[in-house]
């Protein structure tokens, strides 16, 4: 029994953490000051899930709530700090019309960030191609970060 409540909670980890990928994705592509958002209260659920992730480390010392709690704090930093961004981008830049991806891609990283936002528009607009051809967040994801840092290969 101890055993599937294991897996059963380790499988809770790979669903939250999938469950915070379409907020990430409207987050990237927003090009408001995300005001929908309330950065109060995802700037306490990151603290609480920090505080998670330490008692799992240093108190518990088990893996399994390692992994989860990691897992969570990992998607809820992620849309507390994509939050974070659009409201500075808005208010102190007069960067409103702009989404993430748009202002990253002036940058160095601009090559990267073109080909990360031609993969996820061929993922929403053709899932069905997507799923044949094999692309999938993780892929899109590793693909970008080997081009972003060797960009010789």
């Amino acid at each position: 029994m101890e055993k599937i409540i294991v897996m059963m909670y380790t499988l809770a980890a790979f669903v939250n953490m999938v469950s915070f990928l379409p907020q990430i994705y409207t987050l990237l592509r927003d090009r408001t000051n995300s005001a929908s958002i309330s950065l109060q209260t995802q700037g306490m659920w990151m603290y609480t899930v920090l505080a998670g992730v330490l008692y799992a480390v240093f108190v518990m010392n088990d893996p399994v709530l390692i992994f989860a709690t990691s897992v969570t704090f990992i998607g809820c930093s992620s849309v507390t700090l994509l939050t974070a961004f659009n409201r500075v981008k808005a208010r102190f830049f007069q960067m409103e019309d702009k989404s993430i991806l748009d202002v990253l891609a002036k940058t160095r990283f601009g090559s990267a960030v073109k080909a990360f936002k031609d993969q996820l528009v061929i993922m929403a607009m053709q899932p069905e191609t997507a799923r044949r051809e094999g692309r999938s967040w993780v892929v899109v994801t590793v693909l970008v970060t080997v081009t972003t840092f060797f960009p010789s290969l």
